[in-house]
């Protein structure tokens, strides 16, 4: 009995570094340090780039990366008017910031109007990440491979690169995708592990 007990608790400590790694990867992926594929994006008429995942939504240039935006657990997009004015949807309920009036360094956007809409559908269609967006005569075009992404930038018949995915964003996109296979071949191996102990023990115990 106190053997068995032995084995499974040798079995059971096999499982911790599975543990602190699970903690790790749910502690990295809820920081908003790092982020998958966005589901939105924008780009305002000072060319800052505005990503939109489920953390919230993120301003990048070439100084820093900041969220601007609040999260929202459900469906949402954003678009820039030439003017600048960006407007955050999430679902029936549009709230409207004007980015001119606010300063970046501090994560703050001003809200200046607050509506719902019922063509929500219509609305959501039209952001589709396939679609880009247009800034004042400029195109962008969202391109999303298997690992990353990129926007590309369009004026005057000339395309160019004008935002690729973080390197670090890749990484953790190649650490989530292979997260759960890892999971399972560590937990079947612990299993295997344990089964395979208390088939020798039951054999001495047989001879």
């Amino acid at each position: 009995m106190v053997k068995n007990r032995d084995i499974r608790l040798e079995a059971l400590s096999k499982l911790i570094p599975f543990s602190i790694w699970s903690i790790f990867v749910l502690t990295l992926s809820s920081s908003g340090i790092v982020h998958l594929f966005p589901h939105a994006f924008a780009v305002d008429n000072q060319e800052r780039v505005y990503l939109v995942y489920s953390e919230g939504g993120y301003c990048v240039t070439d100084d820093y990366v900041i969220k601007v935006l609040p999260s929202f657990d459900e469906a949402s997009t954003i678009s820039i008017s030439d003017d600048n004015l960006l407007s955050y949807a999430r679902n029936d309920e549009i709230t409207v910031y004007d980015i001119d009036q606010n300063s970046h360094g501090m994560g703050k956007l001003k809200e200046i109007d607050r509506y719902t809409t019922d063509d929500k559908d219509a609305l959501f269609a039209s952001r589709r990440l396939r679609n880009g967006d247009e800034q004042n005569g400029v195109a962008y075009a969202y391109d999303r491979s298997f690992f990353s992404y990129q926007i590309m930038r369009t004026k005057d018949g000339e395309t160019s690169l004008f935002y690729r995915m973080p390197s670090l964003d890749v990484i953790w996109n190649l650490i989530s995708i292979s997260y759960i296979p890892m999971m399972v071949i560590g937990i079947l191996r612990v299993v295997l592990h344990h089964a395979r102990a208390l088939l020798e023990e039951q054999n001495k115990i047989t001879d």
